[in-house]
């Protein structure tokens, strides 16, 4: 839970989407444990995002992407237009992450005037 109650600290960067619209796009996928779908979706309910969750019960995105580490801090990337990654780390964490994430929307704005 305790991740769940930091949610809402995205919602600054969520509001980029609106602001760069085409340019960037959130997805937020929360692995459900065995049988606590129900559970976590309770908890979501209290969290303040203002964004879409996906909840993935079967553990698809997992196991589909089995070379993403176990590692948390590895587990917040930005892919580009060929979803390919080009920044691992969370920007909530990190500030030299967030200048980095800053600029490469910034990159990625100005390559598609």
């Amino acid at each position: 839970m305790c991740y769940l109650q930091h949610l809402e600290l995205w919602n600054d960067f969520v509001r980029m989407e609106k602001e760069h619209e085409g340019i960037i796009r959130f997805l937020f996928i929360i692995e459900a444990r065995d049988g606590g779908a129900d559970n976590l979706y309770g908890q979501l309910g209290m969290t303040n995002l203002k964004h879409c969750i996906y909840i993935d019960s079967n553990r698809s995105f997992s196991k589909n992407n089995p070379q993403i580490p176990s590692n948390s801090l590895c587990h917040t990337f930005l892919l580009d237009e060929s979803n390919k990654i080009v920044l691992i780390g969370n920007p909530l964490k990190n500030e030299a992450i967030e200048k980095i994430f800053l600029r490469k929307i910034k990159e990625a704005e100005e390559a598609s005037k």
